[in-house]
């Protein structure tokens, strides 16, 4: 799998989060990998997930080798933000399952973006579900 296109990480998961404290998991994805990421994290455990479309800009160099060219394309994208936040469930074995599960060995296949949630600096006083009906 980590072959086609390298993984790039902003620091060691190892060093950052703890599996033990509150953790905020983002993850950007193509939106014909929603189904199979949500059951997969559904059979690990994870089943409150929310979701927004999203339309991702990114600008990336389009050589033409022929002519010695380099453009610049942008494209926008439609993708799908997914948030849920965990506490006793491994980062590392949820990491590895959204990796399992979104990549394709192209690029654009997502981002996963993982929060520590200290309880000083930030604070959940409730999260509140509304039912209509």
């Amino acid at each position: 799998m980590d072959k086609a296109v390298p993984v790039h990480y902003m620091r060691s998961i190892e060093n950052t989060i703890k599996d033990d404290r509150l953790t905020k998991i983002v993850v950007i994805l193509n939106k014909d990998k929603i189904s199979h990421l949500t059951s997969a994290l559904n059979d690990i455990g994870i089943f409150n997930i929310k979701t927004n479309p999203i339309i991702d800009y990114y600008i990336k160099e389009q050589i033409d080798k022929s002519l010695n060219d380099v453009s610049l394309y942008k494209d926008l994208i439609p993708k799908v933000k997914m948030e849920f936040i965990i506490n006793n469930i491994s980062v590392r074995k949820i990491v590895s399952c959204i990796r399992n599960v979104i990549y394709t060995g192209v690029l654009g296949d997502g981002n996963i973006i993982v929060y520590d949630i200290d309880e000083e600096n930030f604070k959940i006083y409730n999260d509140i579900k509304v039912n209509v009906g």
